[in-house]
């Protein structure tokens, strides 16, 4: 190769690092991006209405909103639009709720025989399991049950002393070779799985959304109450990125609260970002769990009031789920008779 050839070449290597290197340096680089769109989230002593009949129980929670979809963004409005991950979480569900989770949600969604599934949590950590096989017509079966961890992080109910239709009991179907796996496997394997006679639930499939992922770490049962803990994901967002630290701390001290922290969220009409959004109720310590819906989100703002910081973030004081129907109801009259206080999209806002 000739010398002004070798020359050339060194110059468009050299050129084309360099651009390299300044597309990085600015912020450009394709996982600096997607980082940005995360949402932290941190909840304290909050009741989250999955559906109308099913509730989480959330002590508490650090973990982050991110867009489904590429180039989306969070809103509220649109449960689909978002998926959020717990970490550092302990989380509550009850026999009652988690039937309802079960029987609305999972084995519908999955397409398997199991049906009608009762269950009773029991103080020696086992569960009672009841429900119905359908094959034909509707073969009824108990058992009892205990939950455990996955190495991965999910969650297995293994079933033991099962009796199906009262009569057939675990050890015939033992000798037969029959197992749950066998009789009620799902057409859908993605939404849970049976292996021999453990049913495998993956998290990130067990919720309506918004999609629900984390890495559980723990799971024991007291006070009718299923506890599951969730440790920190493998696969977290870094620190710096994701507006993790200090400044998580919400601006309002309160026992219950939301707060999202940095990229991009839209709630009715309003867009913040970077995101610094508190949720409170109006009335601290008249539930010992503030209750929020996704679903009616909306309407408990609308029945609420909020406040401009300094900082520019927003406090919502935010109508309890379980106070709607009050709540919208007294706004009507201070509205109406004019209480000094103005409303902004919905939103009542603070006149002082």
């Amino acid at each position: 190769m000739k010398p002004w050839m070798l020359m050339v070449l060194s110059i468009v290597v050299f050129w084309q690092t360099g651009q390299a290197a300044s597309f990085h340096s600015k912020g450009h680089s394709p996982e600096r991006s997607a980082q940005s769109r995360v949402t932290r989230i941190s909840m304290h002593n909050v009741l989250f209405r999955v559906t109308d009949n099913v509730v989480l129980q959330i002590d508490s929670l650090d973990g982050f909103l991110e867009p489904s979809r590429r180039n989306g963004m969070i809103s509220l409005d649109d449960k689909n639009s978002f998926s959020m991950e717990m970490q550092n979480a302990t989380v509550s569900i009850s026999s009652r709720d988690l039937a309802a989770l079960a029987n609305g949600f999972i084995l519908p969604r999955a397409k398997t025989p199991l049906k009608n599934l009762g269950l009773t949590f029991n103080p020696n950590q086992s569960i009672s399991v009841k429900g119905d096989i359908h094959k034909v017509v509707d073969v009824p079966f108990s058992a009892d049950a205990t939950m455990h961890v996955t190495p991965d992080g999910n969650m297995r109910m293994r079933l033991s002393d099962m009796t199906i239709a009262g009569v057939i009991h675990q050890n015939v179907l033992d000798l037969l070779g029959l197992k749950v796996s066998k009789v009620a496997q799902p057409k859908r394997k993605k939404v849970f799985q049976i292996v021999g006679n453990d049913i495998i639930f993956p998290i990130d499939q067990m919720f309506p959304p918004p999609r629900v992922t984390g890495h559980l770490q723990a799971v024991n049962i007291s006070d009718d109450q299923l506890h599951l803990v969730f440790d920190q994901s493998r696969g977290s967002v870094p620190a710096e990125e994701s507006g993790q630290g200090s400044h998580t701390v919400p601006p309002v001290a309160s026992g219950e609260s939301i707060y999202f922290r940095a990229g991009t969220m839209k709630f009715g009409q309003l867009t913040m970002s970077p995101v610094d959004l508190e949720l409170v109720p109006p009335k601290r310590g008249a539930h010992k769990f503030f209750e929020f819906s996704v679903d009616h989100y909306y309407e408990q703002l609308v029945a609420g009031y909020s406040k401009s910081l300094p900082s520019k973030g927003l406090v919502v004081y935010m109508a309890d789920e379980r106070d709607l129907e009050r709540f919208s109801q007294a706004n009507q009259k201070a509205l109406q008779g004019g209480d000094g206080r103005d409303t902004h999209d919905g939103v009542q806002s603070d006149a002082k």
